[in-house]
């Protein structure tokens, strides 16, 4: 029982600190922008360290398996390859437009998607939620995967666009699938791979015309 109720409240805190983006346009400063959304992914990856702790549910940071990292950049080349360049070809884009090229910020997405937004969402969705609901489904693992890639698209409805909800929960999914059924997989490698994905989307907009 107790959880269910660490899953209730952990995901009630997610939500209400997803919420924060609506905020972010009445900041002015981008300096004080950049304090907030980073202040607030720390939030929530405390939030799901501690959903871990009292959940009994162990982060697999198995740091010194390298063939992770390899798997976690190839996995990331692909999927930005597909959705963030074929699309372009075809005469659309997927992330966004035209976004010209500045060594600040530049550096401050290397830190933002490396260090925390990867890290985070992945503690978030592919450690927490997954490996409860793969608790819940053991006997038919990918039923867990499913749901917690269900719920890593639904998280992304708040920037209003259900097409997003849908390529991210497919995204989700790619991860999820590798992290459970891949050996060499652990949390480590999935971090790298999403922080390298949205990296190279990011990177990616330099180029659209």
């Amino acid at each position: 029982m107790k959880k269910y109720v660490v899953l209730a409240i952990e995901t009630v805190i997610v939500i209400l600190l997803t919420c924060h983006v609506l905020l972010v346009p009445y900041i002015d400063q981008l300096v004080w922008k950049r304090i907030f959304n980073i202040s607030v992914v720390l939030l929530m990856g405390a939030s799901a360290f501690v959903a871990c702790k009292l959940s009994g549910i162990e982060i697999d940071f198995e740091w010194k398996n390298y063939k992770q990292y390899l798997f976690g950049i190839g996995i990331a080349i692909v999927l930005a390859f597909f959705i963030g360049v074929v699309p372009v070809w075809c005469g659309i884009s997927f992330i966004g437009s035209h976004t010209d090229f500045q060594a600040g910020a530049f550096l401050y997405s290397i830190f933002y998607y490396f260090l925390l937004v990867g890290p985070v969402e992945e503690l978030i969705f592919r450690v927490y939620y997954q490996k409860f609901f793969v608790g819940v489904f053991q006997k038919h693992r990918w039923i867990g995967v499913i749901l917690a890639s269900l719920l890593f698209g639904l998280w992304h409805i708040i920037n209003g666009s259900w097409v997003q909800v849908l390529f991210t929960f497919g995204i989700g999914a790619v991860f999820g699938f590798a992290k459970e059924y891949l050996k060499d997989m652990h949390y480590p490698g999935v971090s790298l791979a999403h922080g390298s994905y949205d990296f190279i989307l990011n990177c990616l907009r330099y180029f659209l015309l």
